[in-house]
Parts: C-alpha cells; sequence; structure tokens
C-alpha cells in the first residue's frame, strides 16, 4: 500500500496517489499498522484462496476503518462497482461507461489504468477487426460448413491443426474460408498477408516458388523487379543487371579479357 500511494515507479501509483489516495500518517510505520490489523482485522484466512489488504471504501485510501481482506473476486466488483470516471463533462462508473460504449469493462480498464489512455481515447479507439472476431467467435461459436460438415470455427481449427489467430484475422480480413485453411503460411511475409504473385510460365507463382524452380535467389529476384523486369525477363535476365541486347557482347570481352590475362 505504501509503495502504490506514494512510489511513482509503481504501476499502481496513477490509480492511487494520482487520484488523491493516502495512507494514514501512523501506519508509515510497519509494527504501528501491524498491531492495529491483528486487533481489527486478524490474520488473512487460511482457506487456500488468494486474500489481499483491500479498501471498502474504493474512494477512500488505506485508514483506520477502511480496511479489510478481500478476496481477488471481492476486489474485482468492488473495483466494478467504484470507479468513477469523467466522459465528455459527466462522471460516470467506469461499469456504466462501458456499457454505454458497448465495450468490455477489463477492456476499457486496461485502457485507462494500465495503458494510460485518456477516458476519450480509451471508449473512442476502435477495436481491431481481428479482436472483434475472436470476441464473436469467442461468444457465439460461428458454425461453418466445409466438405459436408458443419463445425464450429474453433473446432474446424482443432480438427485441422491451424492456429485459431492465423484463421481468424484472414477471416475478418476478408478470406474465404477455404482461402484460410488452404494457403499456408509465406514465412518471408507476415502471416496473414497474402504474398504478392508473378506470371511465370502461364502459372501464378510467389516470388519462394519462382525461386524454387529456377535456382535464382530471391534477393535476385526481387532486385530484378525493382528494375522493371516483368514475365520472361525476370527468370531470364542475366546476372548484375547486364541488359539481355548486351548479354552477347558482353561475353565476348570477358572471352577477351581471359585471352588477354
Amino acid at each position: 500500500m505504501m509503495s502504490r500511494c506514494y512510489n511513482p515507479a509503481d504501476p499502481g501509483f496513477p490509480r492511487y496517489r494520482a487520484r488523491g489516495l493516502s495512507v494514514a500518517d501512523e501506519w508509515h510505520s510497519f509494527p504501528a499498522f501491524y498491531q492495529y490489523a491483528i486487533e481489527t482485522i486478524g490474520l488473512p484466512p487460511d482457506d487456500g484462496q488468494r486474500w489481499t489488504l483491500d479498501r471498502t471504501d474504493n474512494e477512500k485510501g488505506y485508514h483506520p476503518g477502511n480496511i479489510r481482506w478481500a478476496t481477488y473476486e471481492t476486489q474485482e466488483r468492488n473495483r466494478e462497482i467504484n470507479i468513477r470516471v469523467v466522459y465528455d463533462g459527466e462522471k460516470l462508473l467506469l461499469i456504466e461507461l462501458a456499457e454505454r460504449a458497448g465495450m468490455r469493462f477489463g477492456l476499457l480498464y486496461d485502457r485507462i489504468f494500465r495503458q494510460g489512455w485518456s477516458v476519450e481515447q480509451a471508449v473512442r479507439e476502435p477495436i481491431s477487426k481481428a479482436r472483434r472476431l475472436r470476441e464473436r467467435v469467442a461468444k457465439t461459436e460461428i458454425r461453418i460448413r466445409h466438405n459436408g460438415e458443419e463445425k464450429t470455427l474453433r473446432q474446424w481449427c482443432v480438427a485441422l491443426d491451424l492456429g485459431r489467430a492465423l484463421i481468424y484475422d484472414r477471416l475478418s480480413r476478408g478470406w474465404s474460408f477455404e482461402e484460410a485453411i488452404s494457403i499456408p503460411p509465406d514465412k518471408g511475409l507476415a502471416s496473414t498477408r497474402r504474398a504478392k504473385r508473378y506470371d511465370h510460365e502461364g502459372e501464378s507463382l510467389t516470388l519462394r516458388e519462382i525461386s524454387k524452380r529456377t535456382g535464382i535467389g530471391i534477393g535476385t529476384l526481387k532486385a530484378r523487379l525493382k528494375r522493371g523486369a516483368v514475365g520472361a525477363a525476370l527468370v531470364r535476365e542475366p546476372a548484375f543487371g547486364v541488359p539481355l541486347s548486351s548479354a552477347g557482347s558482353k561475353a565476348k570481352s570477358d572471352a577477351m579479357a581471359r585471352t588477354a590475362r
């Protein structure tokens, strides 16, 4: 409690001292606090639960008559009931603001008190599409029919041994379910982005696939693309960027140089 109220480096400092909460002067000496606690609230119950020192009135500090032992669950309820914030000039309970904004209490609390966002930013900053989809899936368990079978999205991920985060993110980007489960992640790119494809001998291939077929390094292919090589020129262009029209003259020059040596 001393660290929360007086140590600026403590993660809880903004939620305590910045709100004007303090510790009774006489309790700055631990023996005095210990003596009071033993005489009034005693030691925490030894029943296997996690007990912590709590304030009965969340708007007041650590003072005589305002402390108790509480489980983490009780503290959570106390926190939801008593935290007040000002939004658009109106003082509201945080749980009320979360309900108005259609947000989870935990997300709003985390943005304001753990990440240090302003109340306005915490309410107005949109939740990512992927996160919205994950939350919706967690609540509704979307069912998808594929190959004559119907399963929840979660069940499909388990059955096909696919990462849920990857599939959720792909679907949120507008991929069809078939694309989301069939296209493997490209290790050279962000796992949720589709690699760009290029024409090669009548097929549409990624650079990685072209590299495997031709034996030309990906770095070389990328350099050629930057120089404007497309189609057949992408794989036929001589090394070092020598134009095709001058390839023969370069070969002659190399031969002459070897003869001179």
